[in-house]
């Protein structure tokens, strides 16, 4: 058994590597900036939080004061790793792994990876090609940067996470109020456990092709590349994911693996588990952003049914210290879809009719709004209603049988009243 300190969840809605610390009957300290969010999500939930050993809830979650309870633990019984996988804990976790001797990223580049301009420079020093791209924090800038990106183009936090407060600008009218606004906030945008953003933005052009996830683990010694995601966006100016297949046979792997190697040579990442979003498309591959995490949204589930293994206890044992060579090859056992349900309308949400389908491929099923939620369509993933996760023999199959789900599902929505909703 080891003693493993874990930070906030993502979005505090994804309990699979909290439980699989449990399963494995390892000691859990679990640091979190709201213990109430957990509390809030019902009984079920936060019992699986309270079985942690330790549990600090510190809201600002400032590096020295946490530091002081940490000591005092750790002197006690000493952490053998430090797991996280919360893009707004990365720099302060790498930090904590250091002062403790702790396999992790080293500070230097999780610091490097929450900023994605920042990284598109570094990528372009180290000779790895990059579409044109600026960073701006006032509107004048943000115009000044498109004369030289043109249009279509991309607007972003520069620390951003999660599809959200991504705009897609198509000309001098898509800069709307809500574009103007960012540049207006007092403080930065909420992200959530009391974590806001740098108020800085990407700007870059839009860039057509296929878009793919791209999962590494890295030992410090070698490195594995656990599969390619071919992605399903919603149509623009959506930035939501509607669903993806793993592991994809559409693409090139060895083509694909060599650039995410040099892409995080070209970072200086040293260990720990990376997500890369890749555009491919004709004239080669682009980076979209570096996530130095494992991937989440619901996706380490889609991949342990493909791989037939838990892809969280893989990532525990990493970071316990076990070598890749001495882990099994993360060797497709059938190809996993998931697809997202979403609505197609603005208004509260009276029912969810899911379909009467009991095939054995049907994997998981998860909604995560339900009656007296409010709901539009997707123009982040935050919108997503709930997701279905199919396993089959071919990409095709599995495609054909999780939107034959989505397709078959039934939301009842009801009209807003004349008083503008508020996002539940």
């Amino acid at each position: 058994m080891a003693h493993l300190l874990l930070f906030d969840l993502p979005g505090g809605d994804d309990p699979g590597l909290f439980q699989t610390a449990i399963e494995l009957g390892h000691e859990i300290t679990f640091c979190t900036s709201d213990l109430s969010y957990y509390r809030n999500k019902g009984p079920e939930f936060f019992e699986d939080i309270t079985q942690a050993n330790q549990i600090i809830d510190m809201p600002d979650m400032a590096y020295e004061p946490l530091c002081r309870q940490l000591d005092v633990i750790h002197a006690a019984t000493p952490f053998d790793a430090v797991i996280n996988v919360l893009d707004i804990r990365g720099v302060l976790a790498a930090r904590v792994a250091k002062r403790y001797g702790l396999r992790y990223l080293c500070p230097d580049a999780a610091q490097l990876t929450r900023d994605k301009t920042r990284v598109r420079a570094r990528l372009q020093e180290n000779g790895i090609p990059q579409p044109a791209f600026a960073q701006v924090k006032t509107i004048e800038e943000l115009m000044t940067a498109l004369n030289q990106t043109g249009y279509p183009a991309i607007l972003k936090p520069s620390d951003g996470l999660g599809s959200d407060n991504v705009y897609y600008l198509t000309g001098p009218e898509s800069i709307t109020e809500d574009v103007i606004s960012l540049f207006q906030l007092s403080e930065g945008l909420a992200y959530g456990f009391g974590a806001r953003s740098s108020q800085l933005y990407s700007v870059e052009p839009y860039m057509k092709g296929r878009l793919i996830g791209v999962d590494v683990f890295s030992d410090g010694r070698t490195r594995t590349m656990l599969g390619i995601n071919a992605k399903k966006m919603c149509p623009p100016p959506s930035f939501a994911i509607a669903g993806s297949t793993y592991s994809s046979q559409q693409f090139d792997d060895a083509v694909v693996r060599e650039f995410a190697f040099s892409v995080l040579d070209a970072i200086g990442f040293d260990f720990g588990a990376c997500h890369i979003e890749m555009i491919v498309h004709e004239e080669g591959v682009y980076v979209v952003e570096i996530n130095a995490r494992l991937v989440n949204a619901q996706i380490p589930y889609q991949m342990s049914y493909a791989l037939d293994r838990s892809v969280y206890a893989d990532f525990i044992h990493l970071h316990l210290g076990m070598p890749l060579s001495e882990m099994p090859p993360f060797a497709r056992q059938a190809f996993s879809v998931i697809r997202w349900v979403v609505a197609d309308r603005h208004g509260v949400l009276e029912e969810i009719g899911l379909p009467d389908m009991t095939h054995p491929q049907i994997e998981r099923v998860v909604m995560f709004k339900g009656e007296g939620d409010t709901v539009q369509p997707p123009m982040s993933n935050q919108d997503r209603i709930g997701y279905v996760i199919v396993t089959a023999e071919t990409e095709e199959e599995g495609v054909r049988l999780a939107d034959e789900f989505v397709n078959a599902t039934r939301l009842r929505i009801a009209s807003c009243s004349a008083e503008p909703c508020q996002m539940a």
